[in-house]
Order: structure tokens, then C-alpha cells, then sequence
């Protein structure tokens, strides 16, 4: 019996290529925030079965696609997420109206990520709210990276897999003609 060793190659050397074009379109969409998803080494390419299988970190599929109308109540998740990014980029704060005797345009103390101020918490408040009411990216714009590179690789994905599969039926013929004619 022929095994699908070439198959598993190729499909192997597929998914080393999409994660180069995966980590290309990333880049090239300037959407790049930690730099994370561009590190190959966040990056897992196996064969099971004859399945080419990609994973890499949970966030991904927000990237590549947005993030749709969710429901407000998640556990707060979406807001301790928030938080947490104004705080790891040290996003500034500013005061967006007249109160409480601050003028347009002043900043205001964030706290710290255990303890945040009440200004603090209000913005990081509004912008999940805005996000479960609208989603995040049809509005911002998603890098898209899997639909592009896949459509851009097409052509590779079909010869080198097709080559493999040709072969691998050439020689599963092969052994079955050459079993058939000892039996005779």
C-alpha cells in the first residue's frame, strides 16, 4: 500500500509557506500591535490524517476577521481586556468636555491596573459597550490575512499537493497492478 508520506510532506511545506504569507499580510496591513502574531514561533503547523492543521494564538481570528455583536453581559472580559491594554500601552486619558472644573483637552490620572480610577473605568466602560453594540472590525477596519494569502498561494498549494497526490496514486497503481499480476 502507498503511503501518504509525500502528501504529509507537501502538506507540511503548504502550511510553512502560509504562515510566511499569514505573518506577510499581517505586517503589511500595519495592524500590528504586540508584534506577537508575526513571530513564526507562535505559529503551529501540523499534518493529522492528511489534514494540514494551523493554530496559533486565540486573538488571531479577531485579526483576521473582526469581532461581531456580542452580548453585553460576558463576565466583564471584554472590559478587563480593555484595561488591561490601556495600561500595558500607557494609553493617555484626556477629559473630552467641561466638568468639574477640567477644561477640554486635560489628562487625568489613570490609577493603577489593580486599582483604576473611576475615569478610568467610565472610558474602558464606554468602549466595551461600543464594541458589544457594533462589533470591532467592519467598523475598523480586520487585516483579512488568511482569505489573502490562501487566494495568493492558490496556485502553490494546488501543484505541490496535486504533485504529491499524483504520486501517491502512481503508486498505489503500481502496487496494486504489481500485487494483482503475482497472483496470477
Amino acid at each position: 500500500m502507498a503511503s501518504r508520506e509525500k502528501v504529509n510532506i507537501a502538506l507540511q511545506k503548504v502550511g510553512e509557506k502560509l504562515v510566511q504569507g499569514f505573518i506577510s499580510e499581517i505586517r503589511n496591513a500595519n495592524k500590528v500591535s504586540t508584534g506577537a502574531l508575526t513571530n513564526p514561533d507562535n505559529w503551529n503547523i501540523e499534518v493529522v490524517d492528511g489534514r494540514l492543521i494551523i493554530t496559533t494564538l486565540d486573538y488571531a481570528g479577531t485579526v483576521d476577521a473582526g469581532r461581531g455583536v456580542s452580548e453585553q453581559d460576558d463576565g466583564g472580559a471584554l472590559r478587563s481586556a480593555l484595561l488591561r491594554w490601556v495600561f500595558d500601552k500607557n494609553i493617555t486619558l484626556s477629559q473630552s468636555g467641561r466638568t468639574r472644573g477640567r477644561q477640554t483637552g486635560q489628562f487625568f490620572r489613570k490609577g493603577s491596573i489593580n486599582l483604576p480610577s473611576s475615569k478610568t473605568k467610565s472610558v474602558v466602560f464606554a468602549m466595551a459597550r461600543k464594541i458589544h453594540e457594533g462589533g470591532w472590525g467592519q467598523r475598523y477596519g480586520i487585516v483579512d490575512f488568511s482569505n489573502k494569502t490562501i487566494t495568493r498561494y492558490s496556485d502553490y498549494i494546488a501543484s505541490t499537493v496535486g504533485e504529491a497526490y499524483i504520486q501517491d496514486i502512481k503508486e498505489s497503481v503500481d502496487e496494486t497492478i504489481t500485487n494483482y499480476l503475482r497472483n496470477q
